[in-house]
């Protein structure tokens, strides 16, 4: 397995360094959230998404996010100085978290539902 590297030291703690890079560069109109909830427990997934942002990264998923979530802020984030740069990573980063959190307790929800029909299916079946 190839393993993503972009030269930065940080990369050594990113949780994403044993993964295959092929999921963080999906083809286009594909969409998989098992790379974006893969990043947020990591540690660096602040600095992956600075370097998104920094070096203009159009493609992949950089930080846990998409690069549709990047593109309408990277002309604000440009514009802005340090400290509101920091922000704006920020608040991308808290805005993704909770999609994602949202996304998972939805696909949480709907995998008890059908194991409640299974389970109320096979005490119908016994009866």
């Amino acid at each position: 397995m190839m393993r993503l590297s972009i030269g930065n030291e940080w990369e050594e703690s990113a949780v994403c360094k044993s993964v295959d890079p092929d999921l963080w560069f999906p083809d286009a109109g594909e969409f998989k959230q098992e790379p974006i909830t893969i990043c947020m427990d990591c540690p660096v997934r602040r600095e992956c998404l600075t370097l998104a942002f920094e070096e203009r990264h159009e493609h992949g998923i950089w930080g846990g996010t998409i690069a549709s979530e990047r593109a309408p802020l990277l002309a604000n984030y440009i514009r802005r100085g340090k400290h509101d740069r920091e922000r704006v990573i920020e608040n991308l980063l808290m805005q993704t978290r909770k999609k994602t959190e949202k996304n998972l307790a939805a696909r949480l929800a709907t995998k008890n539902r059908r194991l409640a029909k299974q389970k109320e299916l096979e005490i119908k079946n016994a009866g």
